[in-house]
């Protein structure tokens, strides 16, 4: 039976318990765009400082912030929708007035661009007060999806000598005294050259909410890299003080009426990107890091804001679409998202968390048909079209394959840039800040949040495991419906494993198991592809190609058949493996 939600009294008492700083702020105000009825429920160790006065609190929760740390969201648009934008009635909440700036910044780099590989940017920004240093890090920004590191300093009004050459020796000499000293060693190894440039006219505005002070900037100009020119329209908010939640408070409202995508992409990172002839990097998800003795409650925000950031950092690259691993690496960060979404059901029933679990379903279904398209064109079909196939028959399949690929490219370009997808990120993100799963819990599950997230772990990695293995049952004999089920039980119990692995005692016992797992995923996903080909084959003939390509997609199919038939050892072999393992 699902058991409501806690009431209002019984949602401030817990957040009492916990030690939140203000309990006025427990209870948030509705949220629109589906988010309505979260609160802001934080530990003692994570509470959020609401003075005014304050920095931007840095959260205990995230290993590796630096304690100069920008937290910043972008949505970026084209230049019609911006100007539409500034009618917003968002704008009359300013709490001081605009102003227009014109600045022009300077992007520096070694010749082997050394430092924007490994996240680091550095530049000179010139505006009428003045001319300011900035170093940025990727890395010092903990794991909070929004924040990076950020040191500045002032120059001296006597503009340095070469600093649009090619030398640089006066400016790192300059850098910002509370610079790490790994920062300033790494930028004063080698040589700094200017490589990209920008120049924006820029409209700035303070917005004061009941939940913090956010810095709204209006971007409008180019990144210049050469002769080349990329059109800058995006609206940057950055937290001054508060809570992250009036970032996505005031992006829900901007965003409410226009089209317009959620974006940590810097401006710096578009420009060398032109300059490295390279479409945006991807970033593969890293296992989390935990604090000692972690709650459940503190885990499961450490872990949804690590899945939502792999999201944010891999969507310049999945919209890009050169490199296929950009879309894999941004479907994988959202079925994580999903697999803790539904390891959460049985402790949280409310609306807002049904609506972020339809849209991330949803979004996902809008991306499959590219990323199968991705695998069967770049790996699957030059794989298995190799020898005795028809080189002109099996270059036709691949030619209406790719047109079929770019299509499927143009429609996930279209879901990212969706409202429905922008109003679903930053309510993810929202929900997360706030903790609404508090809000939302089941009156059993107060104590199970509140309790150890080791525990809580091996139980649902047990639970799962079980259940994997009641699906298994007769695993020869199984239709290929039935293994597809055994394969999605086991995609679910992997990521369970690695969401809590960090907390769970090691053993060589463990690892067999999660050896056993990992191969057994392996050979049920090849074997998957296997089966997406046939039905990839078909789809392409469709299209009516040639009849050499009808003739090399016949003989891949014939030897596709043959090695479907042969997996069944090597799969039986690794369901062993794994029944074995415990």
């Amino acid at each position: 039976m699902v058991g409501k939600s806690p009431s209002k009294t019984v949602c401030l008492a817990w957040c009492t318990t916990l030690g939140v700083v203000d309990r006025r702020h427990c209870m948030s105000q509705a949220v629109g765009q589906g988010a309505s009825g979260s609160f802001a429920s934080h530990e003692g160790e994570a509470a959020v400082a609401r003075d005014a006065g304050s920095r931007p609190v840095i959260d205990k929760l995230h290993p590796g912030a630096a304690a100069d740390a920008e937290l910043e969201l972008k949505l970026m648009t084209d230049e019609q929708t911006l100007h539409a934008m500034l009618a917003s009635p968002i704008w009359q909440k300013a709490a001081r007035a605009t102003t227009d700036r014109e600045l022009s910044s300077v992007y520096f780099d070694q010749d082997d661009f050394s430092l924007i590989k490994s996240g680091i940017t550095f530049r000179i920004r010139t505006a009428e007060s003045g001319r300011i240093l900035t170093v940025k890090s990727d890395k010092n920004g903990g794991s909070h999806a929004l924040m990076r590191g950020e040191w500045e300093v002032s120059l001296p009004e006597t503009p340095a000598k070469r600093e649009n050459g090619a030398r640089s020796t006066e400016l790192v000499n300059l850098l910002p005294a509370n610079l790490p000293a790994e920062l300033a060693e790494r930028l004063r190894s080698k040589e700094l050259r200017p490589m990209v440039r920008t120049d924006v006219r820029r409209r700035t505005l303070e917005l004061e909410t009941a939940t913090g002070i956010i810095e709204v900037s209006v971007d409008e100009g180019a990144i210049v890299v050469g002769r080349k020119r990329l059109p800058i329209a995006e609206i940057e908010l950055e937290l001054k003080s508060g809570s992250p939640e009036a970032i996505y408070l005031a992006a829900l409202e901007l965003a409410a009426e226009h089209a317009a995508h959620v974006s940590i992409h810097a401006k710096s990172a578009r420009g060398f990107e032109v300059a490295m002839h390279q479409p945006p990097s991807f970033s593969k998800g890293q296992p989390v890091e935990f604090p000692k003795s972690v709650s459940l409650d503190n885990a499961f925000a450490i872990m949804l804001q690590s899945a939502f950031g792999d999201m944010l950092r891999n969507a310049p690259a999945a919209r890009d679409g050169r490199d296929p691993e950009g879309l894999h690496q941004y479907r994988v960060a959202l079925r994580r998202l999903r697999s803790l979404l539904s390891l959460m059901r049985r402790l949280v029933d409310g609306p807002t968390f049904e609506m972020l679990r339809a849209e991330a379903k949803a979004l996902m279904s809008r991306l499959g048909k590219a990323r199968d398209l991705d695998v069967f064109v770049t790996e699957t079909w030059p794989r298995m079209s190799g020898a005795g196939v028809d080189s002109d028959g099996a270059a036709d399949v691949s030619d209406a394959a790719e047109e079929l690929r770019r299509k499927a490219h143009r429609d996930v370009v279209a879901a990212l840039d969706d409202k429905r997808t922008t109003h679903f990120i930053l309510n993810l993100g929202l929900w997360i800040e706030r903790r609404g799963w508090l809000s939302e819990a089941r009156h059993d599950a107060i104590d199970v949040l509140n309790g150890s997230a080791e525990d809580f772990g091996n139980r649902t990695v047990q639970a799962l495991r079980d259940k994997a293995l009641k699906k298994g049952r007769g695993f020869r004999k199984l239709s290929p419906d039935a293994r597809h089920q055994v394969r999605i039980a086991i995609k679910k119990l992997r990521y369970a494993y690695q969401f809590f692995q960090p907390l769970l005692k090691g053993s060589s016992k463990r690892k067999k198991f999660a050896k056993a797992l990992a191969n057994l995923q392996t050979a049920l996903g090849e074997h998957n592809d296997r089966v997406v080909m046939n039905r990839l084959i078909h789809t392409v003939l469709e299209t009516e190609p040639s009849a050499k390509a009808h003739l090399a997609a016949g003989f891949v199919l014939g030897r596709n058949a043959a090695l479907l038939a042969d997996d069944d050892e090597g799969l039986l072999k690794a369901w062993r493996r794994f029944k074995a393992s415990n």
